[in-house]
């Protein structure tokens, strides 16, 4: 979900999100609350990256080893977690 939320975010894309459930065991109404919560929190983690150090590992992947997977890592971890500088 956030690959396809970051891929139409840097094509520019701004228009609706669409819902595609078929809810097994769960009430229709808390399944489109859950979808809706999710999109939601991966469009706020996805609005929340860092594009500036995704592009440049993007054009320059030779020298930006490990960056993409720091940025999703560090957009991912609660505020609480002890995370370490990568060298």
């Amino acid at each position: 979900m956030l690959a396809a939320l970051l891929t139409l975010k840097m094509q520019g894309y701004d228009g609706f999100y669409g819902l595609d459930i078929n809810p097994e065991r769960i009430p229709v109404e808390r399944a489109l609350v859950l979808s809706m919560n999710a999109l939601e929190a991966g469009c706020t983690i996805v609005n929340e990256l860092d594009y500036d150090r995704l592009v440049e590992a993007m054009y320059s992947p030779q020298e930006n080893r490990g960056v993409v997977e720091d940025v999703l890592t560090r957009a991912l971890a609660p505020k609480s977690a002890d995370l370490k500088d990568v060298p």
